[in-house]
Parts: structure tokens; sequence; C-alpha cells
């Protein structure tokens, strides 16, 4: 029981990985495809009308290889949940209803759509480049260069907004959804487990260096389910800071 949460954490750990691991993949493909996609006919002397169709026909085949990326998405992100939560309960014992693993499944590919709208991205800043009407390769050269760089400061489209109003890359979410999402689960079986054992006291670890959060929690005891008086309870210090995304603090049993 002492080393349970430990592995819970190895269990939270390995699905961020999993799960994120694509979505960092396609934070930098979406862009490097996304610069490819500008960058077509440049070089070349074109008149401005064969431009326009080299840039519009660009446009159509990134469209259709987004399309094709998100479909991947769609299936690869539910199976990497579902096999998640088929080792919690083979390796653990552990049994959640499945609407917790659909939730999060759920919570993760709505966010395709902002993948799949980035194309109305692409065709934004391709009207920007040629609202500049460049004649010339080296014009055009220019035009598209000045737009990279104010789109590689916009994120490329590839954001979603928090409820701070906060712009937040894509891959970066994905991980912080995950592990929230996750580690939820976690600390719900360890609650559990202890429960079934007749547990309800527990100590928080300490190490250096950690963080203002769970500074004050540091140490402490307190009570899983609140059914021990005289002790903080576990909701009321995650509510005050303690386990936010990232946090791996341990629980040990302990006694009154």
């Amino acid at each position: 029981m002492n080393r349970l949460l430990d592995r819970l954490w190895r269990w939270v750990d390995a699905l961020v990985t999993a799960v994120t691991t694509s979505y960092d993949w396609v934070q930098s493909t979406v862009t490097e495809r996304l610069r490819e996609t500008l960058r077509v006919g440049l070089g070349q002397p074109l008149t401005d009308e064969q431009y326009r169709r080299t840039l519009n026909t660009a446009v159509g085949q990134y469209q259709s290889w987004l399309r094709r990326l998100v479909r991947t998405l769609n299936t690869r992100t539910p199976n990497t949940v579902r096999e998640a939560f088929a080792t919690l309960r083979a390796d653990f014992d552990i049994t959640f209803p499945r609407k917790v693993e659909q939730e999060l499944i759920n919570l993760i590919t709505a966010t395709h759509t902002r993948i799949v709208d980035n194309h109305l991205e692409v065709r934004r800043l391709i009207r920007r480049v040629l609202a500049t009407n460049p004649q010339t390769p080296a014009e055009r050269q220019a035009a598209v260069d000045r737009i990279l760089r104010q789109a590689e400061r916009e994120g490329y489209d590839l954001y979603t907004v928090d409820s701070r109003g906060r712009r937040i890359p894509l891959n970066v979410w994905a991980r912080r959804a995950v592990d929230g999402h996750a580690a939820n689960v976690a600390l719900s079986a360890y609650q559990r487990a202890m429960q079934a054992s007749g547990l309800d006291l527990v100590r928080v670890s300490s190490h250096d260096g950690t963080c203002s959060k769970c500074a004050p929690w540091q140490g402490r005891v307190l009570s899983l389910n609140g059914t021990t008086d005289g002790y903080p309870t576990l909701a009321q210090a995650r509510a005050g800071g303690l386990f936010h995304i990232s946090c791996r603090h341990g629980l040990v049993p302990t006694t009154p």
C-alpha cells in the first residue's frame, strides 16, 4: 500500500507520454507542412495568375493531408487511452466506469477541429501574401518570409484558448489535459484502495525545491475521505494547490 501511489503515478506518466508524443509530432509536422505550402512557387518565373493557381493547388493538397492526419489521430488516441485503462484494470485490479476513459478520449479528440480549421489559417496567410501584389520571385520570397515570421509568433493557429483567455499550443494543452485527467483517476484509485483496507489517514511526502502550491502541505497528515476528525481532507489539500498538473507528491498511510 505504501508504494501504490508511486505505481499509479508511473501509470499516469506512461499515459501522458503515449498520448502527447503524437501531439508533439503533429505540432512540428503541421508547422513544417504549412511552411512548405506557403513557399510553393517561390523562385519560379511564374505570372501572377500562375502563381495564384499554384498556391491554391498547394492549399488543396494541404487540406487533404490535414484531414488524413486528423483521421489517424481520431483512431490512435482512443486506442492509446483504452489500452492504458486496460492496463490499469489488469495490473492494479482497479475498475472504473467506461465513461471515465471516454471522457478523456472526448476531451482530446474534441480539439482535433482546431487542427482541421488550420487550413483556414493557411488561406488567410496566403491572402495576406497576395494582398501585397508581389510580381517578381524576390518580392514573393520577401512577402512569404514576412508572413511566416508573423505566423511563427502567432503559433500557426495550432492552439486552444483556456478559461483565462490564454492561447495554449495544442501539444502543451494535450499534455496538461491528459495529465490532469489521469491524475484524478490515480488519486481516486488510491482513495478507493485505502478505503477498502480500512485506512483513512495519510502523510504527504516532502522534498526540497517544492513549489509554492505544494509547500504548505508537505509533511501534513490528511484524511482521504473526511472520516477522521481534526485533519484537513485530500479534497481541501487539492483545492489549496496540492497535486496540481504534473505534481508527483506521494502519500503514505499513517496513524493519528
